[in-house]
């Protein structure tokens, strides 16, 4: 007998949907893989496309594709994956290494750049990409603060 699911609770994976209960793990994981995904595409601009199409009749028109900005989708992605794991930061603080204050520095870094762009009124393209070099390295802290927390454990499938 097929269960009838809300919208609510139905999970989107990046593969398929399920009515499964996702853990917080196996979220960041496929999380992980999508960014993973992301930074093998061209970072660059979103752009629109402009493609002949010739018709039935023999007529040629313009079909119009709109390529969104993958350097933002990169963005946003870390910082919802920051989000997601962002209180377990203070689980394994220590002198040597305080994830949490790695990452409060590079967005404090990040407001700083962002206050001399707009003083040079130079919020473009270079913005975006000046904002992506900087959740790189946040993404490359975050990666060495869930190894460091042991957060996959081992033996544990992800869904793959």
């Amino acid at each position: 007998m097929m269960e009838n699911n809300t919208e609510d609770d139905v999970i989107e994976t990046g593969f398929e949907k399920t009515s499964e209960k996702l853990s917080l793990k196996q979220i960041v994981f496929v999380h992980i893989k999508e960014l993973a995904k992301l930074s093998r595409e061209d970072m660059r601009e979103g752009f629109m496309e402009q493609k002949p199409v010739k018709m039935g009749d023999g007529t040629t028109t313009v079909t119009s594709v709109w390529h969104d900005d993958k350097r933002k989708g990169f963005i946003n992605g870390v910082d919802f994956l920051l989000d997601l794991i962002i209180k377990d930061a203070d689980k394994d603080a220590d002198e040597d290494y305080d994830f949490k204050k790695i990452a409060d520095n590079l967005e404090k870094k990040l407001d700083e750049l962002f206050k001399k762009a707009i003083e040079n009124e130079d919020i473009d393209s270079d913005w975006i990409d000046t904002k992506l070099s900087v959740k790189k390295k946040l993404f490359r802290e975050i990666m060495l603060f869930l190894e460091k927390i042991n957060f996959f454990g081992s033996g544990e499938d992800y869904g793959e």
